[in-house]
């Protein structure tokens, strides 16, 4: 337990890491599911009003944001020195100069 207490920054408990990544696991999942199941149906339904291409256009429209990856100001504002790959979506620490 000593070495996971070293890893973090002072005033910084272990329960409290524990409970970021449980809301941070509920929540991606959350989103997932609303995104690609609810609001696709909801487009294709509503917002295309049924057309053929409404199913192409909305998974096309994923992918292009999915590709872009992270918005450039998500690098700026983290202050750990770590580099987020485009469209990867995962924090990959960096060392520091």
């Amino acid at each position: 337990m000593s070495s996971v207490k070293s890893a973090l920054a002072p005033g910084v408990r272990p329960v409290e890491v524990w409970a970021w990544a449980m809301f941070d696991f509920a929540n991606s999942s959350y989103t997932t599911v609303v995104i690609t199941a609810v609001f696709g149906a909801y487009f294709v339904a509503v917002v295309a009003e049924g057309a053929d291409w409404a199913t192409l256009a909305w998974t096309a429209a994923l992918g292009v944001s999915y590709a872009r990856g992270q918005p450039p100001s998500t690098d700026a504002a983290d202050g750990a020195g770590a580099f987020l790959f485009p469209g990867a979506g995962a924090a990959v620490p960096t060392p520091r100069a």
